[in-house]
């Protein structure tokens, strides 16, 4: 993270545009020789996308096209810093929380800035690279929604912990369960280096709900909008607009808690309880907070509801069933007279994830079927003319399934199967990523980086380097 000497906005942007101009101006040789460099003098750790867009940025020869690449990685590395500071910190430290949330205004304003600049300025680039330089800026640009979530679960954590140190916890946030009281003393406490600490999306997820239950009370005792004088209906602005970002506060702290349900869950195969219990607390409120934006529910809205609950349940079952299963075949493979596996409750808040995965499942088989006639109809139909250049998807197949591919400049950002990837032993990936590289090269590509599905960085190829695999790990029983 950016040290102390970096807590201002300007600071940290005189650095990076240091950095930045170093960069561009040298030959450095890999993408792995930027991630060094950047980690060293930034104390950032850069995603994939900016190193594939620095690198693509060093072969752009119109002046203001170069201007324009540089100024996007100098935000993305920005903005990247400050959510790292306020949503990765070393748990809660309350300094790095306090300058990473002091710095959202001004990076949020520094965005606008750079965005009206870029739609201003596109128009002059050279023909021939502004559609390069249009893709460099659309893969650099990173989402606000985590830095509008932070101004709100931050400032809440703070609160939680000062409430914890002056002993009024219990009149700051009465509705708290025993668990979550102990995990904000102890992120209110200075916990020794190596001791256990609350996971920060649990604490994110207690903040967030605790803030929504509070305002959602305000709201409810606030009088009628018919009546309401001009300080009430001020108000009633007021809290509407905090409920607002709130709800947009959901959509990054929910699935941050669904993630860490979800690697808990894989690493001991049994439900996280607490988890479980924070995760159903959180989307009461934020029913109730959603209830209080709309009105009253109407009664298509509580069938609607009704049927949620009702699908969660079946995917309970169904994942239950499937556990059962699993545990079934793993005993029958190991030892014929080893005892089974007893079943696994899953807890009833699985939020339709058996069906949809289902039906996703079902749509892919579907597509499969279809592909051999597609290919078929375009021999019979497109035998005789010229081979176009395949789609990056489709070459990069017949070495190693991709799920997803985004070129960048003359380089690709891959996307591979998480379970697909740690399925290997080294000497197969290695070998896989020297045949997706060969292939790249022989489109035109001169380096491929490959990640998983939450964009860490598993593998990269260039001409000049070849495969080069950060770290090998073990293969993962089947």
């Amino acid at each position: 993270m950016p040290s102390d000497g970096l807590a201002s906005l300007p600071a940290r942007i005189g650095k990076i545009r240091s950095v930045l101009d170093g960069i561009l101006s040298g030959s450095t040789a890999t993408m792995l020789d930027l991630k060094r460099r950047i980690a060293q003098e930034l104390a950032i750790d850069p995603k994939p996308e900016a190193l594939q867009a620095l690198s693509a940025i060093r072969d752009i020869s119109d002046p203001r096209g170069r201007e324009l690449g540089s100024r996007a990685a100098l935000v993305h590395l920005a903005l990247d810093a400050s959510l790292r500071e306020v949503w990765d910190a070393d748990e809660t430290d309350p300094a790095t929380l306090r300058r990473g949330l002091d710095l959202i205004p001004d990076l949020l304003a520094l965005t606008a800035k750079a965005e009206a600049a870029f739609v201003q300025a596109i128009g002059t680039v050279d023909r021939v690279e502004r559609q390069t330089i249009s893709r460099l800026h659309a893969s650099l640009r990173l989402p606000e929604q985590p830095l509008l979530a932070a101004l709100v679960v931050v400032p809440e954590i703070e609160r939680l912990a000062q409430a914890a140190r002056s002993g009024s916890l219990g009149e700051v946030a009465p509705g708290l369960a025993p668990e979550e009281v102990n995990a904000i003393v102890a992120v209110s406490r200075v916990v020794p280096a190596g001791a256990a600490r609350p996971d920060r999306a649990y604490v994110d997820a207690i903040a967030l709900r605790v803030v929504i239950e509070r305002d959602v009370a305000a709201w409810r005792s606030l009088p009628p909008e018919d009546g309401a004088d001009e300080a009430g209906t001020a108000a009633r602005r007021q809290l509407r607009s905090r409920l607002e970002a709130e709800r947009t506060a959901h959509q990054v702290v929910s699935p941050r808690l669904d993630a860490l349900r979800s690697e808990r869950y894989a690493a001991r195969r049994v439900p996280e309880l607490t988890l479980d219990r924070a995760r159903r607390s959180l989307f009461t409120a934020y029913v109730a907070l959603s209830q209080a934006l709309a009105g009253e529910l109407s009664e298509a809205e509580e069938v609607v509801r009704e049927r949620i609950l009702e699908a969660e349940q079946a995917a309970a079952a169904v994942d239950a069933e499937r556990a059962a299963t699993q545990g079934l075949l793993r005993d029958a493979t190991a030892r014929a007279d080893q005892p089974a596996a007893a079943v696994e409750t899953l807890p009833p808040d699985a939020a339709d994830l058996a069906r949809e995965r289902k039906r996703r499942k079902l749509l892919v088989a579907v597509a499969a079927c279809l592909v051999p006639v597609a290919l078929g109809a375009n021999v019979i139909y497109y035998g005789g003319r010229r081979a176009s250049r395949a789609p990056a998807p489709d070459f990069l197949s017949a070495a190693m399934p991709v799920q997803q591919v985004m070129p960048v400049g003359r380089a690709l950002y891959s996307q591979v199967s998480t379970f697909l990837w740690e399925g290997m032993d080294a000497t197969e990936r290695r070998s896989k990523v020297d045949e997706l590289g060969r292939l790249a090269r022989g489109q035109g590509y001169q380096a491929i980086v490959l990640v998983d599905e939450s964009r860490k960085e598993l593998a990269r190829w260039s001409v000049t380097s070849g495969a080069e695999i950060p770290e090998d790990r073990p293969a993962t029983p089947r």
